[in-house]
């Protein structure tokens, strides 16, 4: 095989990642975004998913740390102010299956708030670490139609 079609791969590769198509279709920014309706910022680092059901009915757990100067624009972008967050929302209900990373402390430590729109339901909490927060966010789907 000729030299220049063996590096032709690795160029795409390159190219992708310059136009920012380093998460693709199927990795967890762009499944946060779908499941969830908020926009990953730059800078976050650890994000997990897990996603239950389909599109059409489905349970999203989400876990993500960004940088203190992100946190405002990641919750505005879930469609909440972070005013709005309460401190002792209740606990998100855990997945049935054990994730290591999904491990939300106790709620008087966080601030949490819900949005339900278009028969979704997201629910988030948030935690303020000494340079970051620890964003954790639960989406369910509306129940399919009989």
């Amino acid at each position: 095989m000729p030299p220049v079609v063996r590096t032709l791969p690795i160029v795409f590769a390159f190219s992708l990642l310059a136009c920012g198509g380093s998460d693709p279709g199927g990795g967890p920014r762009s499944r946060v975004k779908h499941f969830t309706g908020c926009e990953v910022p730059s800078g976050a680092v650890r994000v997990h998913d897990h996603i239950t059901g389909d599109d059409a009915s489905y349970v999203a757990w989400v876990k993500l740390v960004v940088p203190k100067d992100r946190i405002d624009a990641l919750v505005t972008s879930c469609g909440l102010e972070r005013e709005a967050l309460v401190q002792g929302y209740p606990t998100l209900a855990a997945p049935e299956e054990r994730l290591p990373w999904w491990n939300p402390p106790e709620p008087d430590a966080m601030l949490g708030g819900e949005l339900r729109e278009d028969g979704r339901r997201v629910e988030l909490q948030v935690l303020e670490r000494d340079t970051d927060f620890a964003f954790y966010a639960r989406s369910e789907s509306p129940a399919p139609a009989p």
